[in-house]
């Protein structure tokens, strides 16, 4: 009677030890999904305020394309996080966190829309914006530097300094005439000139000066694997939804009296 006591004993403390394991487990994977959900957070964050605050007429969708870019680089995280948040349904919850519970349980199907449909019509959208301003940008640098070779050529043939300064007048640059100055020499002032107009132009134009990662990020390689992201990740938020919605509905639950429902401690919190 006495050996078999001490195993009774044994075989509750050994439960109770396996007991306090498995809530361990859960709160550590329930803090690494929180983890994971602040980080996308914080990534949409920042392509909302860049949405509602851009920068600039040309740097605007170039940042938020950026911003969108970097968010979309951790969307499939957001899938493992809320799984890892809900691991568990009710159990072991603490009374202030059925809100949060509730909230990203029913954000599920919204941010599934987002990723498949709203992502990627800002991201199409502003890929092409940026394409279609650079196109323009570069369009009007070709007539400048059209326009200047021929202001040019009729300065090398011009045959005295004073037609240099009237073709300069006339294209609407500030060129002071100097007494006895040869017309190669005016020429050459002009083509400075007109090298100093150019490039102040091309400082206006952002999208011609580009760095390798912002052409890289505007490239059509790099917006359909952005897409491609968006798109896994609303796939795997919908099927999530659908698979959460089916378990509940077994039980005969509503999600609320799901998640408030713990198997450990018994009834209804």
């Amino acid at each position: 009677m006495a050996s078999s006591a001490r195993k009774d004993h044994r075989t509750q403390g050994e439960g109770a030890i396996s007991q306090h394991q498995v809530n361990y487990s859960l709160g550590q994977l329930r803090l690494v999904g929180m983890v994971l959900l602040l980080g996308v957070a914080n990534r949409l964050l920042a392509w909302l305020l860049a949405l509602l605050f851009p920068a600039g007429q040309e740097a605007g969708p170039l940042d938020r394309l950026a911003h969108l870019t970097s968010l979309s680089n951790w969307l499939l995280l957001l899938p493992l996080g809320v799984s890892l948040y809900l691991l568990g349904g009710g159990r072991q919850r603490l009374p202030r966190e059925f809100p949060l519970l509730d909230l990203v349980h029913n954000s599920l199907l919204p941010l599934a829309v987002g990723c498949l449909v709203v992502l990627p019509a800002f991201t199409l959208h502003d890929v092409g914006s940026l394409n279609q301003q650079g196109l323009v940008q570069l369009q009007r640098l070709e007539q400048l530097q059209t326009k200047q070779n021929q202001l040019v050529d009729q300065a090398r043939k011009a045959g005295d300094a004073a037609k240099v300064v009237q073709l300069a007048k006339g294209a609407g640059l500030s060129m002071p005439a100097m007494a006895g100055e040869p017309a190669a020499l005016a020429s050459w002032r002009l083509e400075r000139l007109l090298e100093q107009q150019r490039q102040k132009e091309l400082e206006k134009d952002t999208l011609l000066r580009l760095t390798p990662y912002e052409q890289e990020l505007m490239s059509k390689r790099r917006s359909m694997s952005t897409v491609l992201l968006q798109l896994i990740t609303g796939v795997g938020l919908l099927l999530l939804k659908r698979q959460s919605s089916s378990q509940i509905q077994r039980h005969g639950l509503t999600p609320p009296l799901f998640f408030r429902v713990d198997p450990v401690r018994g009834g209804r919190k």
